[in-house]
């Protein structure tokens, strides 16, 4: 059986159609400019929720179904009441040790929905007003406005599956993919990461310098590059390259040993840029970077003391 209308703080009451409000179908373009009212109709409960979605992201927050209700015993939608995403409160539980944060604010926002007799929906009950700042220029990063389109989801797995890397290499391409997506030029060294493979190192603290031993398999040291960047970034990088005496009726199965090597590592403040040696011995690679040594404390001035 229906219920009624929610309460809440409405613009108008559950009426009949008025004369005059146009009927809104699923993929109209919606001029963002227009406010929910009651009594508008649209032709589908997805028209509805596609103008309150985009009259939303022009105000500058998320929306989210609140509740719906069926009629009676049948799997048919009678009404649907959307409501601003912030809407609710968190619920207290004493047996927790660590509260989480929320993003509820308990706001009232909302826009009811109901499906009438000649099978449109119509807004019954409106309410405008949230509790809450509302940021249009953040409305992307709430989480139902968060996607990615099939075609760059598409080139995403292409990649995975074309250049298969360890998991820190995904990480580091992360803020170029975010580049690209937002058409923002990356920077160099984040455009050369790209295919390339972390080898393990380790770095050790002697008393007057840092010394970086980093695993480059299978290089010579004509083929590594070791360089300082930024005047605080250690970069060291190779590229292990196909074999071009191969046998040309050889047929690979599998290539992983052919890439790019990379590691780049951030200088401690007392690295001395200018004293860095590097030597390569059985496709290792160790890196000595002198420190700048410590000032010297100031020594008292003696004042000598005259007898007058």
């Amino acid at each position: 059986m229906e219920e009624n209308c929610s309460t809440g703080k409405s613009i108008g009451a559950c009426n009949e159609s008025e004369p005059g409000k146009s009927t809104v179908r699923h993929g109209d373009a919606v001029d963002t400019s227009i406010t929910p009212e009651v009594g508008m109709q649209f032709e589908t409960h997805e028209a509805a929720r596609l103008f309150y979605d985009q009259y939303a992201r022009h105000k500058g927050f998320s929306t989210k179904i609140k509740r719906s209700w069926k009629r009676g015993r049948s799997d048919e939608l009678s009404a649907i009441l959307y409501s601003c995403s912030k809407a609710g409160s968190k619920h207290e539980n004493k047996n927790t040790q660590f509260e989480r944060g929320t993003s509820l604010t308990d706001c009232k926002a909302e826009m009811r929905v109901k499906r009438m007799d000649t099978m449109k929906w119509k807004v019954t009950e409106v309410v405008l007003d949230h509790n809450h700042e509302l940021v249009p220029s953040s409305v992307d990063l709430y989480r139902p406005n968060r996607c990615i389109s099939s075609g760059v989801r598409r080139k995403l797995k292409k990649r995975l599956v074309c250049q298969p890397l360890s998991t820190q290499n995904h990480m580091n391409n992360i803020p170029s993919e975010m580049n690209k997506l937002l058409d923002i030029q990356p920077i160099s060294y984040l455009r050369e990461a790209e295919g390339t493979v972390c080898t393990p190192a380790d770095i050790k603290e002697l008393p007057g310098s840092y010394i970086y031993i980093i695993d480059m398999p299978g290089l010579k040291s004509d083929d590594i590059k070791v360089q300082v960047e930024d005047n605080n970034i250690l970069s060291v990088c190779g590229e292990r390259k196909k074999n071009e005496r191969e046998d040309p009726e050889a047929k690979f199965i599998r290539i992983e040993r052919v890439g790019k090597f990379m590691r780049r590592f951030t200088l401690p403040a007392n690295a001395n840029v200018d004293s860095i040696s590097a030597v390569c011995r059985d496709a290792v690679v160790t890196i000595t970077v002198a420190k700048i040594p410590p000032p010297e404390p100031k020594r008292p001035k003696v004042i000598e003391v005259k007898v007058g």
